[in-house]
């Protein structure tokens, strides 16, 4: 009799369906979720890629003379890393990126600023793919190798901490044109205070890049010599 009742109480602790059973959802799916719900940021992601490949499109189409110049500018380039300090890979790194942070920081108290920082995030990729396929042009398969290791995840990173910025800066302009627009009695110091905090985590995010990006070429770049 006990056991018959133990038996019981088991078979209603594993199908009684008022007790929510746990299911693992997939990654993918929250991915998904969490871009459909966040369809500026899909914006802003999507106008990055279209002007990665602009730039790769506008090289595979350019003239002797712009090739000429890119061998010029990017063999200098890759000799500079290779003679660089970690200091001033660091520096060269973060000043590249806090230049745009300051630019899309500004933009956000612009009332018609939007075109702006579209513009910026586009023109982002756009260097990106033209740098990137120069590489591969000027080098060939040899640039692989030291793309991936020393080139890649700050670039991602940057990109991704340029996009949210980016968002950033359009919601709050976006705001501020409506505000012009039908005037409100609410106060907006709250909002502009966590822009401002916003902007400093971005900050800090780019110090740890810029760190990222000096560890990955002083470690890495010397077994992929592409000069």
């Amino acid at each position: 009799m006990n056991l018959f009742r133990t038996l019981r109480y088991q078979h209603y602790q594993t199908y009684d369906p008022a007790i929510p059973s746990l299911k693992v959802k997939s990654p993918f799916k929250n991915i998904f979720s969490y871009f459909k719900d966040n369809p500026l940021l899909c914006i802003f992601a999507g106008l990055f890629l279209i002007g990665m490949l602009a730039g790769i499109v506008l090289l595979y189409h350019a003239d002797g003379q712009l090739r000429e110049w890119l061998h010029i500018l990017l063999g200098g380039y890759l000799e500079k890393r290779y003679e660089q300090s970690f200091s001033q890979i660091a520096a060269l790194s973060f000043g590249s990126s806090v230049f745009l942070l300051l630019i899309l920081f500004f933009c956000g108290f612009c009332t018609i600023s939007q075109p702006i920082i579209l513009l910026l995030v586009l023109f982002r990729g756009l260097g990106y793919g033209f740098s990137m396929g120069g590489l591969y042009a000027e080098k060939g398969t040899l640039a692989a190798p030291f793309v991936f290791s020393t080139l890649f995840l700050p670039m991602l990173f940057g990109s991704i901490l340029l996009i949210c910025a980016a968002k950033t800066s359009f919601l709050l302009s976006l705001r501020l044109l409506r505000k012009a627009i039908t005037p409100s009695e609410h106060d907006e110091r709250v909002r502009m205070r966590r822009y401002c905090i916003r902007y400093f985590l971005y900050l800090i995010i780019c110090i740890l890049i810029a760190l990222l990006d000096a560890v990955l070429s002083i470690q890495f770049a010397a077994f992929f010599p592409v000069s």
